[in-house]
This record gives C-alpha cells, structure tokens and sequence, in this order.
C-alpha cells in the first residue's frame, strides 16, 4: 500500500513522519491518499474528484473559517457518492486541541474500513482528568 500525504504546514508533516513509521492492514496493492486541506475550498474538492486513489482521507483542522469548513464537509457524502466504487472518500475534522494519536487512529481506521465511505469523524480534545 502507498500512503502519500498532501497538504503544507506543520500539520501536514506530523502526520506524514508519523504514518512513515507506521504500517497499517489495509489493502496493499492501493493507493491512498491523505489529503490535509490547505488553499482554496474549490482546488481541494476538485483534487478529490480528479486524484487516482483508492481511498481519500480529507483531514480539515481547526484552522480554517467556520463556513469554509462546513462546506468543504458538506462536500464529503457528494464526492463519495461520485466517486463511489472505486474510490472511498471520507474526512476527518480536527479540534484546536486534538491529539496526533488519536487523529492518526482515525487515519488508521478509515483506510482499512473496507466498507465505510461518504463519513466525517470528529477529533475532540481529550478530557482533563484530575
């Protein structure tokens, strides 16, 4: 399997150091992409639709403008739709305070989640406990 990672800024680069170190059970002979959204909201849905990959993980942190976020998730279940059977689409949105071990257990989960296209998860903060 090749995972390759798209997108700049620190976020980016943490989690293509991190996925390098990691190998995950999901489908060896595809391609799969993990696309950190940066720039425009309509280069990113356009790199969706057009990218050969066999799975696209849209990771969308806490850095973008409320309405640019919402409709860059509004995009998710359409491109799923369109680009469905070949390709799974599904996106992750990133709290201010999320943890890169969690996101990268999300990451983990949807490229081997053969069956789970068209979803948005959401990584919280972890509770403070005492």
């Amino acid at each position: 399997m090749t995972t390759r990672i798209e997108g700049q800024g620190p976020l980016a680069r943490e989690i293509a150091a991190a996925l390098a170190e990691r190998a995950f059970g999901a489908d060896t002979l595809s391609d799969h992409l993990v696309l950190v959204a940066s720039g425009s909201v309509a280069a990113i849905i356009q790199r969706t639709r057009e990218v050969a990959a066999s799975v696209i993980i849209m990771i969308i942190d806490a850095g973008w403008t409320p309405i640019d976020r919402h409709l860059l998730l509004a995009s998710i279940e359409p491109l799923a739709v369109a680009r469905a059977p070949a390709t799974r689409v599904c996106a992750m949105q990133l709290a201010a305070a999320a943890h890169l071990a969690d996101a990268l257990a999300a990451i983990a989960y949807l490229l081997s989640a053969q069956s789970v296209t068209g979803q948005i998860l959401t990584i919280e903060p972890r509770p403070v406990t005492s």
